[in-house]
């Protein structure tokens, strides 16, 4: 059991009996050969270290009534012992084995008791001497604002200064620079420019402190949102050059870049239609049973602790059908409008279809986020806005199947997935279909698939055999079926087959949701582990990283 003093878990038992206990207990359902096995298995390991065979077995012990593994499985939670810590999880396996006869049980909660106790008191006495300093301030913050709304700035954006001949729009919310973004498209952004033919002679800037002077620049529009990035919009290429060669040497400039249309949601072509029935549902992807998903969806059915998960898909929008139009989500497209229940692509439908596909039976909901064109691509802005958006609805996982160029040009981006990693949302991006002829290169030089807090899937085909397109690198985590995938269409028929790591990922979205809903209060770093942990190895991790995983695992660890 955990000691306190010592910090670490102790076994005091026989560990040769204990050893004889742990290989049987796979086969056993005697609760104090199971508590046994996971005692001695907890102190072998070190704080942080994650046990899956500790955990399943003493979650069975528990379970079945066996009070020291109900205190057990308190002290794992309370001290983030092969668990992550949670005090509320804790808190529910001691009350379990209060009530069923454990004294330690007890004692344990009334110290939890005790310590809530002295946390709520010493939160007031803060709360009191902030109160105190604020009422000090409150008369000097007063005239401050009177000064901040005289030179027109708004609370958490620093002031830009612009020419006279330059038009000036500040937004306060990401709504209202969604709409001054689509109007600025719709007034420069020609069919050559959307097509990446042509500049978009447009800049994107983040900037520290209370201001930023562009009066030297013959901008013809700015937009300055409230976190002070700022969209320049200038009428020639020549002129956007020469003002990002100004702006990266100004220390107040973090970062400025040229907003450009090289984001692809295209797929690597289209393969052959061919539906599966297993678990009396019908799966359209062959990859659902492939990897298991379907009885690890079943198992979770009556075993997941978090009763619903959300994916946002960041692409072309999702048309739903019957289907599964109880399943997607009002969201929003940042390029023409609306809640993203609209695709005139089918990229963005085929992908979520993948992800409903592979959740059927489960609580698991798809957020449209629309970022591209009729065209099938996207601008840095409309990616980043849409990140933006999904980012503030707090999804579980977010989905990108989508890429362009690596480099310099995509901090904006980089700072987004980020942000959203540190906010708990596990983000699942495809490691991207080759060069233009369709030959794999390296994710180093793709956006976001050269980013290592995501999780980067690779594709394979039905004899799990890396597909001749897919990229390889060292941020390739792991892969998943991406050859002749069938899912929904916004095509009259319903259906279509794809092949693309643009449908690998989705896959991994799904695996994503559903641990997420089995062990929610894990990061998204520890999401990527478990997913790593229960792989089939398949060769050279440059191509599959850790292998494909497979769901059953799961469930028989």
């Amino acid at each position: 059991m955990y000691e306190v003093k010592k910090r670490r878990w102790v076994f005091e038992g026989d560990e040769k009996l204990a050893r004889e206990s742990c290989a049987r207990a796979a086969q056993t359902e005697d609760t104090e050969t199971l508590f046994e096995a996971a005692d001695y298995l907890l102190s072998q390991a070190e704080r942080g270290d994650k046990n899956a065979d500790a955990v399943y077995c003493m979650e069975r012990a528990a379970k079945a009534g066996h009070s020291q593994a109900l205190l057990a499985m308190g002290q794992m939670a309370e001290y983030g012992w092969a668990v992550g810590k949670s005090k509320k999880y804790a808190r529910r396996w001691y009350e379990a084995a209060a009530k069923a006869g454990n004294e330690e049980a007890r004692k344990a909660l009334r110290r939890m008791k005790r310590q809530r106790r002295i946390r709520c008191i010493g939160a007031l006495l803060i709360c009191l001497a902030i109160v105190g300093a604020v009422l000090a301030i409150l008369s000097y913050r007063s005239k401050l604002s009177v000064q901040e709304e005289e030179q027109g700035q708004v609370s958490g954006r620093g002031e830009v200064l612009v020419g006279k001949d330059t038009q000036l729009k500040e937004t306060n919310t990401l709504e209202e620079f969604n709409e001054s973004m689509r109007s600025l498209l719709e007034e420069y952004d020609d069919e050559l420019v959307v097509a990446g033919q042509r500049s978009t002679n447009r800049l994107i800037l983040h900037f520290e402190g209370k201001s930023l002077n562009l009066t030297d620049f013959l901008a013809k529009r700015v937009i300055a949102r409230e976190n002070n990035m700022v969209i320049i919009q200038f009428d020639s290429e020549e002129e956007a050059r020469q003002c990002l060669e100004s702006l990266e040497q100004m220390k107040e400039v973090t970062f400025v870049e040229m907003d450009e249309y090289d984001v692809s949601s295209q797929t690597a072509g289209e393969g052959q239609n061919a539906l599966s029935q297993n678990s009396g549902r019908q799966y359209y992807t062959w990859g659902c049973q492939d990897m298991g998903m379907d009885q690890l969806a079943d198992y979770l059915a009556g075993h997941a602790r978090q009763q619903s998960a959300t994916v946002a898909v960041v692409d072309t929008g999702v048309l739903p059908a019957e289907a599964m139009k109880d399943r997607v989500l009002a969201g929003t497209d940042v390029v023409v409008g609306g809640d993203g229940r609209m695709d005139t692509v089918g990229h963005g439908t085929h992908v979520a279809g993948t992800i409903l596909d592979c959740t059927q039976g489960l609580d698991v909901k798809v957020l449209p986020v629309g970022v591209f064109g009729a065209n099938a691509l996207a601008s840095t802005t409309s990616i980043c806005t849409g990140l933006e958006y999904a980012i503030c609805q707090a999804p579980d996982v977010i989905n990108m199947s989508l890429g362009g160029p690596a480099g310099a040009e995509h901090n904006w981006e980089q700072m987004l997935i980020g942000e959203a990693v540190q906010q708990g949302i596990t983000v699942v991006v495809s490691a991207g279909n080759g060069d233009e002829a369709g030959n794999p290169e390296d994710t180093a030089g793709v956006m976001p698939a050269a980013l290592t807090e995501c999780i980067v899937v690779g594709a394979v085909d039905q004899e799990h055999e890396i597909a001749s397109f897919s990229n390889y690198g060292d941020s390739v985590d792991v892969c998943a079926p991406g050859v002749d995938v069938v899912s929904y269409s916004i095509k009259p028929e319903g259906f279509e087959s794809m092949s693309g790591t643009s449908m690998a990922a989705p896959h991994i979205s799904a695996l994503s949701a559903m641990l997420c809903m089995y062990v929610p209060e894990a990061s998204p770093a520890q999401i990527e582990k478990y997913i790593k942990d229960y792989c089939e190895r398949l060769g050279d991790e440059q191509y599959y990283g850790a292998g494909i995983p497979r769901g059953a695992l799961y469930i028989e660890n």
